[in-house]
């Protein structure tokens, strides 16, 4: 028998079936379906949201270092050790915004100041131990990490020119004592996390095993529902 009447033979078996089980084939029932099946999509994509993990939209203090290039790392490569970030993937995609923060200090007046350096995607590479990079660090390719602190210092001299050439600064000054201007208290970089915004991480790649099986049961919980209305 050849693949075409094999393939003739399947469809006629699955059409006596689907007659057999008088399921409803209108046009309402195909469209109420298909919303059905939209809304699982948007109740997975919200769950990859709510469940990205505990250090997503969370600003973490962290000291910027290179991994050289060594170990064969790239220029995609975040490295960092297991007490750092314990996420439980030696490989996982996420993108990283790194940020910077520091004081102007202008007399007794002190203003905290936070910029947004970069935002890439990234692999996370966790290692369990500080053989290749410290804890409290994260580890960059060395082109990557010089760019980000020379954009720091750029950014931060430009923070500092703004707020000394304030038209209200100015004013102000006319009446201090000291004339000095503001000078620039750095402080630390700091990392933001955001893992991918879609199911299929969520259901196969997400680092918790908890929030996968979150993920799980809420598809299978919906698509019962589906499989329901459609037979029934």
């Amino acid at each position: 028998m050849n693949l075409a009447a094999t393939w003739a033979s399947f469809v006629r078996s699955a059409t006596n079936v689907w007659t057999w089980l008088q399921i409803d084939s209108s046009e309402a029932t195909l469209v109420k379906f298909g919303i059905l099946l939209v809304v699982v999509f948007l109740l997975l994509l919200v769950l990859s949201d709510v469940y990205r993990g505990e250090i997503q939209n969370q600003n973490v203090t962290i000291d910027i270092t290179s991994h050289e290039n060594r170990f064969g790392y790239g220029d995609k490569d975040v490295v960092f050790t297991q007490q750092t970030f314990d996420i439980q993937s030696e490989k996982l995609p996420a993108d990283v915004n790194l940020l910077h923060s520091f004081t102007i200090v202008d007399g007794v007046r002190r203003i905290d100041k936070r910029i947004v350096l970069d935002r890439r995607s990234a692999r996370l590479r966790m290692v369990r131990t500080a053989h290749r990079v410290d804890h409290g660090q994260i580890a960059l390719a060395p082109d990557i990490v010089l760019a980000l602190k020379n954009r720091a210092e750029y950014l931060q001299r430009q923070e500092l020119k703004r707020h000394n050439t304030n038209l209200w600064r100015r004013v102000r000054m006319l009446f201090a004592k000291a004339k000095d201007d503001a000078t620039a208290e750095p402080h630390s970089y700091m990392v933001r996390i955001h893992f991918p915004l879609n199911p299929y991480f969520l259901l196969f790649i997400h680092p918790d095993k908890d929030v996968k099986a979150t993920g799980w049961l809420t598809l299978l919980t919906s698509l019962f529902a589906v499989l329901t209305e459609f037979l029934f």
